[in-house]
């Protein structure tokens, strides 16, 4: 079989899977916890945020884990409308998102939300332009995803940082950047 995609789902590493077995069945602290199992696994925990961190190149205090992508996404979405309610109740997203925003955009649309669509060009691409002419002064949030999950297409992340920065800088910035993970230095 050839597998092609590794940047969504991909085998676990035979060493990564031995440490998270013994995680899960001898080493099963509660981090929060103030027994000694569970102060072990609090050590542990934040060296692992510490490695993470250092990948993502960002401090390990600003690093959160969730269960999944589609819970970061969809409190990421939620918490960056809520704290733009001020500017408004507007989203500018692209229609090939993956559904983890997608479904979370649906979702805040029905809470009253307008939710701005872009679609890509033919061959999957988006300028950042395309996206700066969406933004208005009521958009609390755009979310692009930084590589495509189905086309590995790259998304102008750093020109949309950059335009929005000067042309309405209290608009959030969202990207899913799974796909992206250790494939830029």
């Amino acid at each position: 079989m050839i597998y092609l995609d590794h940047a969504a789902t991909t085998p676990v590493p035979r060493a990564v899977a031995d440490a998270m077995y013994a995680v899960l069945t001898e080493r099963y602290g509660n981090p929060s916890a103030q027994y000694p199992l569970g102060a072990e696994m609090k050590k542990q925990a934040e060296a692992w945020r510490k490695a993470v961190a250092a990948l993502l190149d960002c401090p390990a205090e600003g690093l959160f884990f969730t269960s999944c992508g589609t819970e970061g996404d969809n409190w990421a979405l939620r918490a960056a409308v809520w704290q733009n309610r001020h500017l408004g109740r507007h989203i500018v997203t692209t229609a090939v998102e993956h559904s983890a925003v997608l479904e979370c955009c649906k979702w805040l649309e029905r809470e009253g939300c307008e939710v701005t669509y872009l679609s890509p060009d033919g061959d999957g691409n988006l300028s950042a332009a395309q996206v700066l002419e969406a933004v208005r002064p009521d958009t609390a949030v755009v979310s692009v995803m930084l590589v495509n999950n189905e086309l590995g297409t790259v998304y102008p992340l750093a020109g949309i940082a950059a335009g929005l920065s000067a042309r309405n800088p209290k608009t959030l910035l969202h990207t899913d950047a799974v796909q992206g993970l250790g494939t830029f230095s």
